[in-house]
């Protein structure tokens, strides 16, 4: 196979680009059941829908493009406190000059034990499918170069590449919530994806997709005498030579509280948030919500040597969740 001279930028990491790295969001922690499938149906409510957007080096006129949405909720067994999880999720990423796409389509399933009152431990798995392609004819190789230019008119003389194909996987996860006096609460949560290692290779070889590991987790901390909830985040996954290292927190104002008489979460806020990814970007946050709805954005700067390209505009992305409780019961209405 000869050297490919122009091709597109794969999934960047922090320090190196490599197209086995999954795609991730800024806000990880606005898709939770992307990271671990552990956390399904945990959350305060009965039902969550989720969509988030990601558009990233536009400066460059690099086509990097995430979108993701999905639902998940509680199904409670009569008689027991512990319960099952269970969601769907799909996202579609478009990467680079190749038209790289990949489709992934993922069934998560959990089940959450009651620790003691406060507190529940979930095991989940999820089950996936991802189809990926690519449009050779958009990529440049070394015997089209003309002498002043690539030439897409020459033949290319590659072949072998295989544009499209649809690959099973598998993830699991354990994930850890605990609160106390219905505001301090922490969690934690670790996970691995692709344990199945499927092959991903536009080649035909045999090669396989790293496995990833992960652990997040994440404080709410309020501040006493005042109306502010400072809630720190952190997610860092593995993904063979690859690693992500992502921490900071976001800080929310309640501007009106949730209502004691209810036990599903009525309260407005409004949050603002700094975080650093390890070796790679400083991103901002802010997220509002009114009860069950919530809007969020993210914009990262650049901090690594790609900031010679993209002037340190790296991208933005927005996200809309939304949570009911039936009959303000709230699913883990524990919570409240």
């Amino acid at each position: 196979m000869k050297k490919l001279v122009y091709t597109f930028l794969g999934l960047f990491l922090i320090t190196q680009v490599n197209a086995q790295q999954d795609v991730h969001y800024s806000m990880f922690y606005t898709a939770p059941t992307a990271i671990n499938p552990a956390t399904a149906g945990v959350f305060r409510g009965d039902i969550r829908f989720v969509s988030n957007y990601r558009n990233q080096w536009s400066n460059i006129n690099a086509k990097y493009r995430t979108i993701t949405a999905g639902f998940d909720g509680a199904i409670r067994q009569k008689g027991s406190d512990n319960y099952w999880g269970a969601g769907f999720s799909f996202h579609n990423d478009l990467a680079g000059d190749g038209r790289m796409r990949t489709n992934d389509y993922n069934l998560n399933a959990a089940y959450v034990m009651e620790v003691d009152r406060k507190s529940f431990l979930s095991f989940g798995v999820g089950l996936g499918m991802f189809q990926r392609g690519l449009d050779p004819n958009q990529l440049s190789f070394n015997n089209q170069w003309n002498g002043e230019s690539f030439d897409q008119g020459i033949n290319s003389g590659e072949g072998g590449i295989v544009d499209n194909f649809i690959a099973f996987d598998l993830a699991a996860g354990l994930y850890y919530y605990s609160y106390f006096d219905d505001d301090f609460a922490y969690w934690l949560g670790v996970s691995a994806d692709h344990l199945t290692r499927p092959l991903v290779s536009f080649l035909g070889s045999s090669e396989k997709l790293y496995r990833k590991y992960s652990m997040h987790g994440g404080l709410e901390i309020p501040i006493p005498n005042t109306k502010i909830v400072v809630q720190p985040n952190a997610l860092a996954f593995f993904q063979g030579p690859n690693r992500a290292i992502n921490f900071g927190s976001d800080f929310r104002y309640i501007i009106r509280p949730a209502s004691k008489r209810l036990v599903f979460n009525d309260e407005i806020n409004l949050a603002f948030g700094a975080y650093y990814r390890l070796g790679d970007a400083a991103f901002f946050t802010s997220v509002f919500q009114y009860a069950g709805l919530k809007i969020g954005a993210a914009y990262d700067l650049t901090l690594s040597d790609l900031a010679l390209a993209n002037n340190g505009l790296g991208g933005y992305e927005v996200f809309i969740s939304y949570t009911h409780a039936f009959g303000n019961k709230g699913g883990i209405s524990m919570f409240r």
